[in-house]
């Protein structure tokens, strides 16, 4: 009896001692799947001006991107089963190349939309992985039909945005409609100086709002959005410039325009009356002159 004990103790320690040493080395030999392609892309615009966020943007070349499945422990390439783009939710199909060992995307046709976080997502016998790829953009300025946008100089990232004409007294909002990745940073300046939020003056997702405007507001205001980011090892940052003229009128500014009016319209019934006046007058000479002759 004690034998058999010690025959299943001994058989029950080399399985565990067996399952052990079959566990170590699975782990030690698995693979360690990952994604591999470029951390980052950049969409080199020539023009820091678009009409809407699905609007084709100026670019000097497509968006490319690749990736591929490696084991993380050798870099060897993993063969992949299917290899996909995703963005905003919307699955992008890839193109296959060298028996799976990598994939490309390529959009010709850029819009603002583009840019942001890409996941690359990789099937293979061995498993799924997934990558991220951040496609970066300088800030551009959005114009749309409520507001005009002219080069103000021969700079393409310095505009002047349509004026705004407000009556004393009411709540002005002061819009600059800048778009990148990563999100810029806007700062406003009103003549030269670098505007100070206040009860009054507030500042918003961009958005300068101007409570119960006075006449010391009326000037030139400029907008200025920064976004930074790092790109192969080296840090960039890029700005684009908005000015926005604002000009405050008083409460009784249509006094004068009603005045004009009625001072054209008075000069003109004295006008037509001094004209029949005269008619009339011509007439009556007329008359006086034929009755003279007859007599």
């Amino acid at each position: 009896m004690a034998s058999h004990k010690y025959f299943l103790h001994c058989y029950f320690y080399r399985y565990l001692s067996a399952l052990l040493i079959f566990l170590f080395i699975t782990t030690v030999n698995a693979i360690d799947l990952r994604v591999k392609g470029p951390p980052s892309v950049v969409l080199q615009v020539k023009s820091g001006r678009t009409t809407g966020h699905h609007s084709q943007l100026q670019v000097s070349s497509a968006l490319g991107l690749w990736c591929q499945a490696v084991n993380g422990k050798t870099f060897e390439v993993v063969p992949a089963q299917e290899i996909t783009f995703r963005h905003h939710s919307q699955v992008h199909e890839t193109q296959m190349e060298n028996e799976g060992q990598n994939a490309t995307y390529t959009k010709e046709t850029v819009v603002l939309a583009d840019a942001g976080v890409w996941t690359c997502e990789v099937k293979t016998k061995l498993g799924n992985a997934t990558g991220d790829i951040s496609v970066f953009l300088r800030p551009v300025v959005v114009s749309n039909s409520s507001l005009r946008f002219d080069d103000h100089d021969s700079s393409n990232y310095h505009f002047d945005a349509s004026g705004l004409t407000m009556i004393r007294g009411e709540n002005c909002r002061l819009e600059c409609p800048v778009f990148g990745y990563p999100k810029p940073e806007i700062k406003w300046k009103y003549q030269d100086k670098q505007i100070q939020q206040s009860a009054r003056i507030s500042i918003k997702d961009g958005v300068l709002t101007i409570k119960n405007v006075t006449d010391t507001d009326d000037g030139n205001y400029v907008c200025t959005a920064t976004n930074s980011f790092k790109h192969k090892g080296q840090m960039q940052q890029s700005e684009v410039v908005v000015e926005r003229r604002l000009r405050v009128k008083s409460e009784l500014a249509w006094v004068t325009p009603l005045c004009i009016i009625l001072v054209i319209v008075m000069l003109l019934v004295a006008t037509i009356v001094l004209c029949e006046f005269r008619k009339k007058r011509n007439e009556r000479k007329l008359i006086l002159v034929e009755t003279a002759e007859d007599d």
